[in-house]
């Protein structure tokens, strides 16, 4: 039995080429006369006629100019002749003029001068005819050379120029013409050669299909004996081949076969599960011989009579014979035994790297995240201890101690969260709580995380009246605070965060709170959006060790808010941000109204609001009118100072002036200081902000400033400010002396720390003992500076592990590689979070000489100088020397 070849497959695709380029061809050709057509229509209707109206006009004004002398000088003397014969020449040109600008190709200024050229000269031509009345033929034909003569030379230029455009459009759209014409004329040429080829290579490709057929038949015959694979050619229901091996691996014997080829088929599709599927398609395809790509496809081959069902695969290559007659050649294996036993070990080896894989990803992942914070606790404490008489700076680790504290509680808390969503044990409480002590414990911490990133951070509020609402505030709480600082990280410098805070009165008595947290940030994949909510998900690997995190915040989220009843939807796009809109239903509390009534006395307060943004006007207008304080607003320091301005010299001073701070043009401390130029100490100024005002505090209060309040306004607040604005007291804090320690005066070291909070950690730490530090914020600045100081610069390099750019592994490696002189030599200690004895191993397999795990101890950081550096100082006689 023959076996077709290929070799038409190939003389179909040499066809197919030879017709698609006679379809080129055609179109070339039908393209080219189309558009020798159209130049030629833009070359009659457009070129051929303005220069023609050109040549006209042009000879029309020379006659004109060569008649006017005489007709001024001889024939008329009656005013009326000379304006009707230049009239009727104005008339005849003005309309070529105008038949010149509709068909003109070129710069449109250039029609627009010559019809203002043209036009100069008709008035200075009426205007001559008014001399010559009036003056004898001498000075008539002076008057004409020195007025006249002029301005036909003028619109002689005009015409010229139109002329030759028109005359070199002409002849750059005969060449396109020719060009069209030879290029058409090639593609017959290439078409005619490709015809030749073809015929050729046709020629040669039947003199060898004969002999490759016979030769394959031989072949195939051979394969079918030695191999355990069933082989069919088949066309339609007709069995024209099966291989002798066909009832060994099948079961049947190739004579049932070849007698009813359409047994088969009822065999493949005695399956109920795959009979209507993908298989039951490819069926169809063979028998209607309407498959015309290769197809492979795995599917059990058995009945619902058979208790034993195969494992088959069937690959399916169609092929056009000789007589042109489509055949699939079948190849079916019977991979049951094998299948099932590498199933069997595959689903062992899942479920075992996955367990592991947990475990480990899970462990690494929270003893990182855990001793991040832990460092900076233990670090800022030793700091606050070693400089407590300075006030200042104990407030400021005091306060970054509290800020890592919550962390290190958060993730503590999200593990356990999620094991608790898990065991199906987190229960949800419902408390009365205030929205602004919500809003403000949020905006204090997300504020200073943007700040520090200098990222910018606003609170808005729409229609929130009731500021007194039931829920469960700590799990509001960590909501907010798990999608701002999300946010945060994943925001880089210079970008936008903003919480909407809206509030939506329910027929139930209680209230719908809408909040929307949008970024500028790196945004999501639409794939990952998919899977955002799965515990330990990220979007990819680097996420984690770029900017930190376990995967477990955005399912806490997801849980939390589907236990309060809410619904949680994300928009993102990668590159463009992300929007966050949690919904959730809040009671109000019993018997408690948000209205707030002052006394008579603040209620007949006049106050003026003064603020760039058009939304905090208005809505701190509303808010103090519902307290029956009558307010009124401007949007810019200048409308601030010319309204109080007016109202001091009408004797109606503002009692209260809120005012922005940042305000293009004049900012808020300059009109507070303008203010109280005009005012005095009378009105009570406040600084309203959305940012932290301990930067400009002092200087608010030498301009004139009374408080600060922060945005978003609240009516509690707004209250609250009117009413307890009296006055502040300072306190102070006593001050003791700090306990000495070890001196290493004269050390010097490299320190490769990307986290800024842990590099302030760690360079106040060898302050203490006297060591000064260089700092590179990643793996390749730790190298490049290495690599640019001469031997004796540095006594040591600590190097944290997991930094952007390069590695600490990766930067010890590239030091121990170089050429510097001190490239051997040089300790190089770990000083990470990662704190398994396999990540001990690491770096010194990594050319580290020790190993400081995070939290850092600073006894343990002594002994690791006096370790290292002291008895390398010992080795190094340029160290002594120096």
């Amino acid at each position: 039995m023959k076996l077709g070849s290929n070799m038409a497959g190939r003389t179909g695709i040499w066809m197919s080429v030879i017709c698609l380029l006679s379809v080129v061809l055609v179109a070339v050709s039908v393209y080219s006369m189309y558009s020798i057509k159209e130049r030629t229509t833009i070359i009659y209707k457009h070129s051929y006629v303005v220069s023609s109206t050109a040549k006209d006009m042009l000879s029309r004004l020379s006659g004109v100019q060569n008649y006017s002398k005489k007709l001024l000088t001889d024939k008329f003397k009656s005013r009326d002749d000379a304006e009707r014969y230049m009239l009727s020449n104005t008339e005849a040109s003005r309309r070529q003029a105008g038949l010149i600008a509709e068909r003109y190709l070129g710069p449109e200024a250039d029609t627009k001068k010559l019809v203002s050229d043209y036009e100069r000269l008709v008035a200075a031509r009426m205007k001559a005819v008014a001399f010559a009345l009036e003056h004898n033929d001498g000075e008539t034909v002076r008057y004409l050379e020195e007025n006249i003569d002029s301005l036909y030379d003028e619109v002689f230029k005009d015409l010229d120029t139109i002329m030759t455009f028109a005359d070199n459009n002409v002849r750059r759209l005969e060449h396109e013409s020719t060009v069209t014409f030879n290029a058409a004329t090639l593609m017959l040429a290439m078409l005619i050669l490709a015809l030749v080829c073809f015929s050729f290579f046709s020629y040669r490709l039947q003199r060898k299909r004969g002999l490759e057929v016979a030769y394959r038949q031989r072949l195939f015959d051979l394969i079918s004996l030695s191999v355990d694979d069933v082989f069919l050619i088949c066309v339609g229901h007709k069995m024209e081949y099966i291989s002798e091996n066909c009832e060994r691996v099948l079961g049947f014997s190739p004579e049932a076969l070849a007698i009813d080829g359409g047994r088969f088929y009822s065999l493949l599709g005695a399956d109920d599960e795959t009979k209507d599927g993908e298989l039951g398609r490819l069926i169809r395809g063979i028998s209607e011989s309407s498959l015309t790509e290769t197809a492979e496809y795995n599917f059990l081959l058995g009945g619902p009579n058979t208790m034993q069902k195969r494992y088959i695969n069937m690959k399916v290559l169609p092929t056009v014979g000789n007589d042109g007659i489509a055949r699939y050649v079948i190849v079916i294996s019977d991979e049951t035994k094998e299948r099932e036993s590498q199933q069997t070990l595959r689903d062992a080896l899942v479920g075992a790297q996955r367990a592991n894989a947990a475990k480990r990803d899970f462990l690494s992942r929270m003893s990182h995240e855990i001793r991040t914070p832990m460092n900076a606790i233990i670090g800022m404490a030793t700091i606050a201890a070693a400089h407590i008489t300075e006030r200042d700076r104990v407030e400021d680790c005091l306060r970054k101690i509290g800020f890592s504290s919550k962390h290190l509680l958060s993730l503590i808390n999200d593990v356990l969260d999620i094991s608790k969503i898990e065991d199906g044990k987190l229960t949800i409480t419902k408390e009365p709580f205030e929205l602004r002590q919500l809003t403000d414990s949020v905006s204090s911490i997300i504020y200073q995380q943007a700040r520090d990133k200098g990222i910018g951070f606003e609170v808005r509020l729409n229609g929130v009246d009731e500021e007194m609402v039931v829920g469960d505030c700590m799990r509001l709480n960590q909501i907010l605070l798990n999608l701002l600082s999300n946010a945060v990280k994943f925001t880089p410098s210079g970008g936008r965060i903003s919480l909407d805070i809206k509030q939506i009165p329910q027929k139930n008595g209680g209230v719908r709170m809408d909040f929307t947290v949008s970024d500028t940030g790196i945004g999501m994949s639409e794939e990952f959006l998919k899977r955002l909510y799965l515990p330990f998900e990220q979007a990819d690997g680097t996420i984690s060790q770029k900017y930190g995190g376990t995967g477990l915040g955005m399912s806490i989220t997801k849980n939390l808010v589907s236990l309060m009843d809410g619904t949680i939807q994300v928009k993102s796009k990668i590159g463009r941000g992300t929007s966050f809109t949690v919904e959730l239903p809040l009671a109000l509390p019993v018997g408690c109204s948000s209205l707030l009534r002052p006394p008579a006395s603040v209620e007949s307060l006049s106050v003026l609001i003064v603020d760039d943004d058009l939304g905090t006007c208005e809505h701190a207008k509303i808010l103090l009118e519902r307290m029956k304080i009558a307010a009124q607003w401007v949007q810019s320091g200048e409308d601030a100072v010319k309204t109080v301005r007016s109202a001091h010299e009408t004797g109606e001073d503002f009692d209260v002036c809120f005012i922005d701070w940042q305000m293009p043009e004049m900012d808020g401390i300059e009109t507070t200081r303008n203010i109280r130029r005009i005012v005095g100490p009378d009105t009570l100024i406040i600084i309203i902000t959305a940012y932290d005002w301990s930067c400009i505090e002092q200087e608010a209060r030498e301009a004139g400033a009374d408080a600060f309040l922060a945005k978003p306004f609240f009516q509690s607040s707004m209250y609250n400010t009117l009413m307890a604005v009296r006055g502040h007291r300072h306190g102070k804090i006593d001050e003791s002396a700090a306990a000495g320690r070890q001196k290493f005066d004269g050390v010097h070291i490299l320190l490769a720390e990307d986290n800024e909070l842990n590099c302030e950690i760690a360079v106040e730490m060898f302050k203490l003992i006297g060591v000064t530090v260089d700092c590179a914020g990643d793996g390749q600045r730790c190298v490049e500076s290495f690599m640019a100081e001469k031997s004796g610069t540095y006594d040591a390099i600590f190097m944290d592990i997991q930094m952007p750019v390069m590695d600490g592994y990766s930067a010890a490696k590239t030091i121990r590689g170089s050429i510097h002189p001190e490239a051997k030599t040089m300790p190089i200690i770990a000083m990470t979070a990662n704190a398994f004895s396999e990540d001990v191993s690491a770096a010194l397999a990594a050319g580290m000489n020790g190993h400081i795990a995070k939290p850092i101890d600073l006894d343990i950081l002594v002994r690791m100088l006096n370790k290292y550096v002291k008895k390398m100082d010992d080795d190094r006689p340029d160290k002594n020397e120096a």
